[in-house]
Parts: structure tokens; sequence; C-alpha cells
């Protein structure tokens, strides 16, 4: 068995498994939660013949969570969200009251 994804995120690694089992590739997976346990890093191992196919599909997850991360890890200003919450306050005051 040959080690064909690793990564210390466990949604990567969900994503991972997943696209295994669609294309039937068999593999062992290392670092999954058991009996309440916390892993920090995830690998799955692969047959030898079916390496580079895995490493394929398991390569594109990697590539993507470097784009994501970036996209998501911004700092978000909640004033938006105040206002809107402040509306709909106002408005159901307003309700009762009249």
């Amino acid at each position: 068995m040959i080690s064909a994804f690793v990564s210390n995120n466990n949604s990567s690694f969900l994503i991972a498994k997943s696209l295994l089992e669609k294309e039937n590739i068999p593999f062992i997976p290392k670092g999954e939660n058991l009996a309440g346990l916390e892993y920090t890093s995830f690998e799955i191992f692969v047959r030898e013949e079916d390496f580079e196919r895995a490493k394929i599909l398991v390569s594109e997850i990697e590539e993507s969570n470097v784009h994501l991360h970036e996209k998501y890890n911004k700092t978000h200003n909640p004033f938006f969200g105040v206002l809107v919450i402040a509306g709909i306050l106002i408005s159901v005051a307003l309700l009762f009251v009249l």
C-alpha cells in the first residue's frame, strides 16, 4: 500500500475518501475519528496499481483547498448584519405599536 493523500484538514480527507469510493478505488484510511479520539493528520493508502489514478483524483483536492483557504480566510465586518437585525427589530416593534 502506498500513501496517496495526506492532509491536516478533515474536510479534505472526507472529500478524498468520497472520490476514491466513487471511482471504486480500494483504500485504507488513517486518522479517522475512532471512539472520540481527535486526529490532526489524515492519510489514505491505496494499492500500487491504483496509485496513479488515486493521486490524480486527490491532487485536485489539495490544490483547491489552498484557494478555498485564501478565499474564506478573510475578516468579516458584522456591520451589515447588525443593520439587518436592527431593521427587523424596528419592524416588529412598529407592528406592535400600530
